[in-house]
């Protein structure tokens, strides 16, 4: 008994000790990342680990002078219509697969489950051709079409074990009290698995946002570009001459996706069902 005390308490420590190493790593990162995007070049050279002097012209440099501002727009309006087109999506083929019976149901859920094994780089010629065939590519609307498509089997494999996490009790519930199917979708599915969809919205989101490799091929034009195509560009310009400028331009690419885990933070942790069924 003893023995295993010890054992049970020695790998505590070591679990713990991982996520305080862990912990640490990623704030220094933070550390680095912020603090020298405040800086001067000279101050940036002198000493990358002091205390920056609070130099926010980087900033204001790189969201004008470099585009910053006009690609960080463009991101901003393509990832979120890819997000809350892969939630619509995946909200109703996830609720077809739980709440529907049907032929080749089964076979349909494999086969969309399968398309994840599929590298990304084989699908890149043959969407390239298409794209140009379809007079889309430079366009809002073919980037995002294969934002969805690359994002939505996860989206929709994401909804499916949400909505089967309700207990089937409160469909039944519903049911008797005579709801109808499109009722049930939006008055208990929904509701309940709200933490779920703000889930899969925020990781369909992230995963468009820090694309590059797509947004680089299907986005030629400068005014049509990303915020990660912008930063990489700028890398290879301007070079490690100036440094605190592709800080800046990194800290401004980290924003969006920091605030929304953030405000997402409770739901992250919230039962998707808690409290539904005593």
């Amino acid at each position: 008994m003893i023995k295993y005390r010890s054992s049970q308490i020695l790998y505590k420590i070591f679990v713990q000790g991982v996520f305080v190493l862990f912990s640490i790593t990623i704030i220094f990162a933070l550390y680095y990342l912020v603090s020298n995007s405040m800086k001067t070049d000279t101050e940036f050279a002198a000493n990358q680990f002091g205390l920056p002097k609070l130099y926010f012209k980087n900033y204001a440099y790189v969201w004008k002078e470099a585009a910053i501002g006009i690609t960080f727009r463009n991101s901003i309006i393509i990832c979120s219509t890819g997000a809350c087109i892969c939630m619509f999506i995946s909200i109703l083929t996830g609720y077809a697969f739980v709440y529907f019976r049907f032929a080749g149901k089964g076979f349909l859920s494999y086969m969309i489950l399968s398309t994840l094994y599929i590298s990304p780089m084989a699908l890149m010629l043959p969407l390239y051709l298409q794209m140009t065939k379809l007079g889309l590519n430079n366009t809002y609307i073919g980037i995002i079409i294969i934002y969805v498509a690359l994002n939505s089997a996860f989206a929709v494999y994401l909804m499916t074990t949400y909505f089967k996490s309700i207990p089937p009790e409160i469909i039944e519930a519903a049911v008797v009290d005579g709801c109808s199917k499109l009722g049930l979708l939006f008055r208990i599915f929904v509701p309940l698995v709200k933490s779920g969809i703000l889930v899969t919205g925020i990781i369909s989101f992230s995963a468009m946002w820090n694309d590059l490799l797509f947004a680089l091929i299907f986005l030629q034009k400068e005014q049509r570009q990303t915020l990660m195509v912008a930063i990489a560009k700028f890398r290879s310009t301007f070079g490690s001459g100036n440094m605190t400028y592709i800080l800046s331009s990194l800290v401004i690419a980290t924003i969006p996706v920091i605030v929304m885990y953030l405000l997402a933070q409770r739901s992250f942790k919230e039962g998707f069902v808690a409290g539904a069924v005593k």
